[in-house]
This record gives C-alpha cells, structure tokens and sequence, in this order.
C-alpha cells in the first residue's frame, strides 16, 4: 500500500475488504471514496509508523494460503423445507437455515443488511428479528466497518461465530484474525461482482421522485414471477403504491447485468473456482430444471459447496430442515465457478462519461435497450475471447 494512494488513481486488485484499516493500530488508513465510487484505503503519513501490518494483513498476496479447499468440494443441491421462509428468500433459504444454530447456541451471525438511506453495510445478528434484515441479494459492494474487530471480540469470549460475505470479504476476515478459530464458520458467496453502491441509492431515490413517496421496502431480486424469472428490482412505498420490473425493463440490472459498473478488481477475481475461501459457499443451483428436474418447482434451490471438515459438520445439522441431494459441479450452470465476470465493451466510456456528465445522465442514457449493432459487437466480442 502507497502514502497518499488514492490520490492520483487507484489499485485494481485492491478489494476494499478494509482489513488493513481495522488491522492499523495507529488508525491512519481511512477508506476513501475514488473517482471510480468505490472505497479505496488513503494513509495519513502523518501518524503512520511504518509497522506494515497493513501489508501483512492484504489478502490479495495470500489467497492460495488461505482457502478452505485447494480440491473439489462436497456439492448439494438444496432447499429448506419451511415454504414462508423460502419465500422470503432469494435462493433456496439456506442462509437463514445456517444461522439458526448459531442464534440458538446464543453465537453472533454477521451478515451484509439495507440501512435506511439505501446504504449496503455489514453488521451482527444476535436474533432472528436482527437476522431477518440480511436475507436476499444486495448486489452492491457492502462496507465491512469494524466487523472483523466485532467478530475478533465474540470469538475470544468463545461465543459462536458465522460469518457470511463475498469470498474477497471473507479472505479479509481470514487475514485479519490471523489464526483459525474452532468457534468460526465462514460462508462465502458465488459473486458475479460488485457494484458501484450509489447506482442502488441514485435508483432508489429517483423512484421516489417518480412515485412522489418515500421508499419503505426494497428487494433487489424478488421471486413473484418466480425463483427463474427472479432478477426483478421491487419497491414499496409509503403511499401503498409499488414498482417491480424485471432485469430487462429496469435500470438497476440495466447496469449490474451490463458490467459497466462493477468494482475493478472484480473483472480478474481469483475466487472465481472451485477452490474456495470458505467452509460453506452458498450461490444459485441455476440449471437444476434440466440435470434434477425432480427436484425443480421454481421456488428457489441453492447450490451449496461444503469446503471444509468444518462445513461438512456445520451443515450435517440442517439437514433435517432441507430437501437436498449431492450434486456434480457440472449439473450446476454456475459460470462464476469457472471464471470471472467479463468487462463490457462500452465500459470506458461509460465511466468516462460519469466523470464528465453525472451518473443521472450517465444511467439513463446507457440503461436503454442496445441497438442491435451494439449487441453484435458484445456477441462477437464473447466469441472471440472463447476462442483466446
């Protein structure tokens, strides 16, 4: 990490997991909002002591040194049984499934939640009121705070910890406690990346213009239309008026599905494998209909990877809670596994004109349907990378 960095640019593989902030004993690193809308970690020279905690504690040098499984993991294709809290859910519920144990034995779950200002941030549950605020996908990258420091705390009292988040969040978690702890179970996520926080809030509150009433309730992917035609962006409002539309007609999925927006570092993520960071990787079983077609009723299954003797024992004590069965990775069309998301072609000059125009302008000109000769050269371009 550089003095004064952010300053002049940013670093592509930084993952903003802001372990070296929490790590800091003299509390010089802040994280920064760049020119790019994301946080990146800016130095004070002026109270930093070259200690270099903040180096040693980086998990982009130490990947390989820290995943739960370096071979294929156990795969399941599962479901709870409980059909309130399967609505509720974005996948097959297994989130809430796994926290329960926790909340039971009187642990702590640590999770990503929607504050009231539409922000995406990080924060503990020790209930199942404080735990029903972190079901369902955010899509926007979430600010850890001081969790890490939180979940240092909880495990030295020896209380049980289950702690969810994006595998580069995770990987930061590792890093910063610096040690395994029996009492920690780590969930990571299939991400297709994160995106630019304010394309959420700048979305949300033009609605609210639209609607002439504040925003009481946001999903970012709903499953009215169900768990396959689930990439649908809903709003309740506070006059009873709503809006739900689907990925193609709403311009929030307009820019995460377009990649235009999405963190740097996202687009060469080395969590996009097999191997992975957790003990449990949760994520989407996207194909089920077609390789477990008996076990399909657009409802929600979640692919569920077991990547440690820790994971497989934490989730042994669900199991009578789920309709599950083992899988192969490949019945699953889970393309994050595989690779990373790819950038869009027209992503510069997107970004180059949010810099010059706004994000309003910037959004609402490149959130309309493609002309087909933009389609091809996005269709053309796939190809060709394929065949590299």
């Amino acid at each position: 990490m550089q003095h004064g960095y952010i300053i002049s640019g940013i670093n592509s593989n930084c993952f903003g997991c802001e372990a070296c902030a929490q790590i800091c004993p003299q509390e010089c690193i802040e994280l920064k909002y760049s020119f790019n809308r994301f946080w990146y970690p800016v130095i004070d020279v002026e109270k930093c002591t070259n200690c270099n905690l903040c180096k040693k504690v980086c998990p982009y040098e130490k990947i390989e040194n820290i995943l739960s499984s370096k071979e294929r993991p156990v795969a399941y294709a599962a479901r709870t049984k409980n059909n309130g809290l399967l609505e509720q859910s974005t996948s097959g519920g297994i989130f809430t499934e796994l926290s329960m144990p926790i909340l039971e034995e009187g642990g702590v779950v640590f999770g990503a939640v929607l504050t009231d200002d539409f922000k995406v941030i990080h924060q503990s549950a020790v209930n199942i009121e404080q735990l029903a605020v972190m079901r369902g996908s955010k899509y926007v990258q979430s600010r850890i705070g001081q969790t890490y420091k939180e979940a240092k705390e909880y495990l030295g009292k020896s209380r049980p910890v289950l702690f969810t988040g994006t595998p580069c969040q995770i990987a930061g978690l590792k890093t910063f406690l610096g040690k395994n702890y029996n009492n920690l179970t780590t969930v990571d996520l299939i991400c297709h990346g994160v995106l630019a926080p304010d394309v959420a809030i700048y979305h949300i509150k033009a609605l609210e213009k639209e609607f002439d009433t504040k925003a009481v309730k946001v999903k970012f992917r709903d499953k009215q239309q169900g768990w396959k035609k689930s990439l649908s962006f809903c709003v309740e409002f506070e006059n009873g008026q709503s809006y739900c539309r689907t990925g193609k007609e709403d311009r929030f999925y307009n820019m995460f599905l377009s990649n235009y927006d999405l963190r740097e570092c996202c687009f060469e993520c080395p969590f996009t494998k097999t191997a992975r960071v957790g003990d449990i990787t949760l994520g989407d079983f996207w194909g089920i209909e077609h390789t477990k077609p008996h076990l399909f009723d657009d409802k929600g299954h979640s692919l569920v990877l077991l990547n440690s003797i820790k994971g497989e024992e934490y989730f042994s004590k669900i199991l009578p809670k789920l309709i599950y069965e083992k899988a192969q990775l490949e019945q699953s069309e889970q393309q994050k596994l595989k690779r990373p998301t790819e950038p869009d072609i027209w992503r510069d000059l997107y970004l180059r004109s949010v810099l010059k125009n706004g994000l309003e302008y910037t959004v609402e000109s490149f959130s309309r349907p493609r002309p087909l000769w933009k389609k091809g050269i996005r269709y053309f371009q796939r190809k060709f990378r394929k065949i590299i």
